[in-house]
């Protein structure tokens, strides 16, 4: 069909643009966040039986060994079979374990995010006692350090360089290019919820690697 004169063709919105016109924040948590529980009760199901064919194959090597070195029922060459699949199944199941541990942390992040939206965040973090200064010129009386203060409320470090990065930047007046650039970049990494997810499991990842 032909369109009227002067009227413009409209562009349907694209599957992004539809979510997040009427999703809000919260509701994006929730629903990340059970997707994740989801795919976590997947991959401990598959780490569970892995763990059993662990076992079941464990249990046949020996059996054959018996059989093998004193019954004397076959040669033991034949042992090597069933102990390459135990080797095979002990690798998937670290590999699955490792899956598993990612995906705990993919399932933490959305909880401590509903968590600071329902203001169920107090007394759940690092409160940056390592930084308290009872000689600073502010940090007590705006409880910028403790319970409930608002370095357990803004922190997400997963190392000690990044929670004394965040405490230097609450305990020091910054000038107004600094705050700008800082609101500026907030703003360009607030909309990326996979990039912060994927960065937020990565920082724990490494430092549980270190």
């Amino acid at each position: 069909m032909r369109r009227a004169r002067g009227q413009t063709a409209e562009r349907p919105a694209g599957p992004a643009a539809r979510y997040t016109a009427h999703v809000t924040p919260h509701e994006q948590y929730a629903a990340r966040q059970a997707a994740r529980e989801a795919r976590r009760a997947a991959l401990q199901r598959q780490s569970n039986r892995l763990s059993s064919v662990r076992l079941a194959l464990a249990a046949l090597v020996l059996a054959m060994a018996w059989m093998a070195w004193y019954a004397h029922w076959f040669t033991p060459v034949w042992i090597a079979l069933p102990a390459l699949a135990f080797a095979a199944a002990v690798v998937a199941h670290v590999l699955a374990g490792h899956r598993l541990a990612h995906a705990s942390r993919q399932v933490e992040f959305y909880r401590r995010a509903l968590a600071r939206l329902e203001e169920r965040w107090a007394g759940t973090g690092d409160r940056g006692t390592l930084f308290e200064n009872d000689q600073h010129l502010y940090a007590s009386d705006l409880d910028v350090f403790g319970e409930g203060s608002l370095f357990e409320l803004l922190c997400a470090a997963r190392t000690p360089m990044g929670a004394r990065k965040l405490a230097d930047w609450l305990l020091a007046p910054a000038d107004r290019a600094e705050i700008e650039r800082r609101h500026q970049e907030i703003a360009d990494l607030a909309p990326r919820l996979d990039q912060r997810e994927r960065i937020a499991s990565f920082a724990v990842d490494a430092t549980a690697a270190a």
